[in-house]
């Protein structure tokens, strides 16, 4: 399925905080792109996000439908905010010493940089979301719980580094997590 989070970037007295408002996973059923897009356009009409961020290598179709929605409706403004990540990829950052641009592995950027926001108190999460489901293969336990953000934080864990540098990051019930990172 689809795994959707909305979070709010707020300017408190405490500096910056990243507020999960909400959380979406549409179930992998019939027609579950349309369905996927359709709640985001939802979610967007609710909070009037500044940007909607989708994993490029998943979210493909979404994101075309989502820029072609936001052609048609140019009051969305959805063909703008759409921004497709390419997790396996690179991302251009500034270097803050050398002001230099250089290229990031963009999965590993995207961890380091929400765990750097987690140990700096930036992160704002629901005490709902720190679960203790038992999970294998399937996003649901037996009872139809979902582990939450906090949880999948929790059992993410580096496998391996390669010769390379290049990280390899645990499988499995990391959906949620990889749609805050995102977000």
């Amino acid at each position: 399925g689809t795994h959707i989070v909305v979070v709010e970037c707020v300017n408190s007295t405490k500096g910056l905080k990243y507020v999960m408002l909400e959380k979406v996973v549409v179930k992998g059923v019939e027609f579950t792109q349309y369905d996927s897009v359709m709640r985001i356009i939802e979610l967007d009409e609710k909070y009037n996000a500044d940007f909607v961020y989708v994993d490029h290598g998943y979210g493909e179709a979404q994101v075309e439908m989502l820029q072609r929605y936001g052609m048609d409706r140019p009051s969305s403004r959805m063909h703008k905010k759409v921004k497709a990540y390419a997790m396996g990829g690179k991302v251009d950052i500034i270097d803050p010493v050398t002001k230099q641009e250089i290229k990031k592995d963009a999965k590993p950027f995207m961890v380091n940089t929400t765990a750097r926001a987690l140990e700096q108190n930036m992160l704002v999460l629901p005490y709902c979301e720190d679960t203790q489901v038992l999970v294998d293969s399937v996003e649901d336990d037996e009872a139809g719980q979902q582990a939450g953000v906090v949880q999948q934080m929790r059992n993410f864990a580096v496998e391996r580094v390669s010769d390379t540098g290049r990280t390899t990051y645990s499988q499995g019930e990391e959906h949620t997590l990889t749609a805050y990172m995102l977000a």
